[in-house]
C-alpha cells in the first residue's frame, strides 16, 4: 500500500496513495481550509481514553464543527506520536493524490495526512500510527477497508474546483513555450500540467534577496511562473528554462534521504542540463540576477 505515484502516468483513474516518505512539494492549499496543525509530545494510553472519552460525552451541538474536527486532529496526532515515541507535527490537507505522508525532522516528525483520517475510529486511528511506524501489514489492511468504505467520502471531496490560471502574458504565452519544451525534449507522450502565470505583485517595489520565478503544485499538477519574467528584455528560452525545471518537479517526485525531502535529486539535475538553451539560460540567469530581483 507504501507505494509512490508517479505524476507521468496517464493512468488518471488508479487510487490516491498512502505514501511515506514522500510528501508533495508544496504545502496543499487545503491545509489553509482544514484544521490547524497539531503538535505534542507523546502521551500515554490513559491520557489518550480520557480525550476520546471527552469527545464522546459531549453534547453534537455543543460543539462547532470546527472545534470537533480539532479534537479528532489532537487524538490523531496523541495516538501517532504514543506510538512512535517522538513529537509529532500534524497538518490536515486536501492532498488528492497522497492521503498520507511522513517526514522526519531534527526534532520531531511532520505527519500530512487527508482530511478523511479525521472521521477515523480509534481503531483506525491506531492502524495510521502503526502504518507511519513501520508499514505494518496488518496496519496496511485496516487503512485499505477504511478508505474503501469512505470511498464515497473521498469523490466528493476529489470535486473541488481547481485554480484559474492565465497563460498568456503581455509578451509570452505559457501554452505555446510548454508545448514548445515538450516537443524538444519528449518523444513519448507525458502527462501534460495546467500552467499559468502567478499572481500580481503586491506593488511595493524595492530590490529582493531572493526570487521564486516559478513553482509547481504538485496536489493540483499544475505550474505557475513569476510574472517578472513576462517582459520584452526577457527571452522566450530563459523562460522556457523555467517552465522546464518545474516540469521536471511535475515528472520526478522528491526522494526522502536522511530525514530530509531531496526534491533536486542526481537525475533531476542530469535532465535538467539537457535543456536545449541550457548554457544561455545559466548565462543570461547570471547577467540579469540584478535586474529580475528588481522586478
Amino acid at each position: 500500500m507504501a507505494q509512490l505515484l508517479l505524476p507521468f502516468l496517464t493512468d488518471n483513474a488508479s487510487k490516491p496513495s498512502v505514501e511515506v516518505g514522500a510528501p508533495s512539494t508544496r504545502a496543499p492549499r487545503g491545509e489553509r481550509d482544514c484544521v490547524e496543525n497539531a503538535e505534542v509530545e507523546p502521551r500515554c494510553d490513559g491520557d489518550l481514553r480520557s480525550a476520546r472519552l471527552r469527545l464522546e460525552r459531549a453534547p453534537h451541538d455543543a460543539l462547532t464543527e470546527r472545534q470537533r474536527l480539532s479534537a479528532r486532529a489532537r487524538e490523531l496526532t496523541a495516538t501517532i506520536g504514543a506510538e512512535l515515541g517522538r513529537p509529532v507535527r500534524l497538518k490536515i490537507t486536501d492532498n488528492k493524490r497522497v492521503l498520507l505522508s511522513q517526514k522526519r525532522l531534527m526534532d520531531a516528525v511532520e505527519i500530512r495526512a487527508h482530511h478523511v483520517f479525521l472521521r477515523a475510529g480509534a481503531d483506525v486511528q491506531r492502524a495510521v500510527a502503526r502504518f507511519l511506524r513501520d508499514r505494518d501489514a496488518s496496519a496496511s489492511a485496516v487503512l485499505d477497508a477504511f478508505l474503501e468504505a469512505e470511498s464515497d467520502y473521498l469523490r466528493s471531496a476529489r470535486a473541488r474546483r481547481p485554480s484559474r490560471l492565465n497563460p498568456r502574458g503581455k509578451v509570452h504565452d505559457l501554452d505555446l513555450i510548454l508545448r514548445d519544451v515538450i516537443t524538444r525534449h519528449f518523444d513519448r507522450p507525458i502527462d501534460t500540467p495546467r500552467i499559468g502565470w502567478g499572481r500580481a505583485s503586491s506593488g511595493k517595489n524595492g530590490r529582493k534577496r531572493s526570487i521564486q520565478l516559478g513553482v509547481y503544485d504538485r496536489e493540483e499538477a499544475l505550474i505557475r511562473i513569476h510574472r517578472a519574467l513576462d517582459r520584452e528584455w526577457v527571452p522566450a528560452f530563459y523562460v522556457g528554462f523555467i517552465v522546464y525545471h518545474e516540469l521536471l518537479h511535475h515528472l520526478i517526485p522528491p526522494i526522502e534521504r536522511a530525514g530530509r525531502l531531496d526534491v533536486h535529486t542526481p537525475e533531476f539535475r542530469r535532465l535538467e542540463r539537457k535543456y536545449h538553451y541550457y548554457a544561455e539560460a545559466v548565462a543570461f540567469e547570471r547577467a540579469n540576477l540584478n535586474r529580475l530581483l528588481a522586478r
